[in-house]
């Protein structure tokens, strides 16, 4: 590609530095929050969740002594093709593994780092660079060789605020979303409990039967199989394997009410399709003449978060049957049942746009952000 007038190429080493403020006595820690490999959003430009210091003392290991100041740009060397970077705006700690950088700002502006990082050409100089193939990690060398096109002071500027204009905007979406959400679970609640009602035993309307394993199941699909019922296929629709249906198993219909009873993701409710039901999952059974399935599913869906906190075990956790069963259901016709799932469908919907939006603005600013640093594209002079 023919470098544009003005615009040189460099090495990220020669405009980034790495901040080396290392800070292994705790004592002298005058900040309270530090930042793990789990705070980072994949391909976000800000970094802004952390965890307090105190209680998590015993967390932190003696890795953990990388100071980082407001304005800073982080950068996760650990599975570079996770894109985890970005600007820190309070002060605190991460570990050895984070870079700390910092530009030369008489040759790069800093505002304009953590969307270098986020390129589609750097993320795939990071990934051609690392080292190992279980848990791929980059020292700085790696980094500082990767080679890019920089334009004067003057463009960097107007290109700076051009994305953070966008960014800015992406922040206000995701406030809007978070108090949305919070809005909608009040709402939730309040369906559901502030009600002028009689409630019962969640027993005394259900029954629970646990999925079981099929005598025989196959890869492909042979005469009289129908699927056998996993998480991928309820959430993507993918078939590992059929069965042919004896008097043993449980077999569900679209829209069925199902628990995922054991693993790592008991607890969760999900809804069913056609097929058999794997012995990981359980199936609610209840008269739906009397009760609407979208408005038990939406009961179930309130106390999701407490059944999963109630699962036993500590190798394979597992539902506690009686948690579920001592849920307290308002008693309501259908009609009244139906006009409250669909207040909450509509809620959904909302929902579901404000991610679309939120979605589409973070591809747009990716793919501008790509174009205005490669030269692609270039603003307009202001008037």
């Amino acid at each position: 590609m023919k470098i544009p007038d003005g615009w040189a190429k460099v090495k990220f080493g020669d405009v980034v530095n790495k901040i080396n403020d290392k800070v292994p006595n705790r004592e002298e820690w005058s900040f309270d929050k530090f930042i793990g490999g789990e705070h980072f959003d994949e391909g976000e430009i800000r970094v802004t969740r952390s965890a307090p210091i105190a209680g998590n003392e015993e967390v932190i290991g003696s890795a953990f002594h990388m100071r980082f100041k407001p304005g800073h740009v982080l950068y996760v060397t650990r599975n570079p093709r996770l894109r985890k970077g970005g600007m820190v705006d309070f002060e605190g700690v991460c570990s050895n593994v984070s870079f700390v950088m910092q530009t030369d700002e008489t040759k790069l502006l800093q505002s304009l780092l953590p969307f270098i990082i986020q390129t589609e050409d750097f993320v795939k100089h990071t990934n051609n660079n690392a080292h190992g193939s279980t848990n791929p990690f980059l020292n700085w060398k790696d980094i500082a060789k990767y080679e890019f096109i920089l334009s004067p002071l003057e463009e960097q500027k107007k290109i700076s605020e051009a994305l953070w204009a966008i960014e800015e905007n992406i922040k206000y979406l995701e406030i809007y979303l978070d108090k949305f959400k919070k809005y909608k679970k009040r709402m939730h609640i309040k369906l559901y409990t502030d009600l002028n009602t009689k409630f019962i035993l969640f027993k005394e309307i259900i029954q629970l039967k646990k999925g079981k394993k099929p005598q025989f199941t196959y890869s492909e699909k042979k005469e009289g199989c129908i699927p056998y019922i996993n998480t991928d296929y309820l959430r993507i629709g993918r078939i590992n394997s059929y069965a042919t249906p004896d008097n043993k198993i449980v077999l569900i219909e679209d829209e069925d009410i199902i628990l995922l009873w054991d693993g790592s993701n008991a607890g969760e409710i999900l809804t069913g399709k056609k097929g058999i039901l794997s012995s990981t999952m359980a199936k609610i059974f209840f008269d739906d003449k009397k009760y609407d399935k979208q408005f038990v599913y939406y009961f179930l869906s309130l106390y999701e978060s407490h059944i999963k906190m109630s699962c036993q075990g500590t190798g394979i956790p597992h539902i506690d049957r009686i948690i579920i069963e001592k849920l307290k259901f308002p008693i309501l016709d259908l009609k009244k049942q139906k006009e409250i799932y669909k207040v909450l469908v509509m809620l959904d919907k909302y929902e579901d746009r404000i991610i679309c939006v939120l979605k589409n603005s973070r591809n747009f600013r990716n793919k501008f952000s790509n174009e205005l640093l490669s030269g692609k594209l270039k603003l307009g002079a202001k008037k």
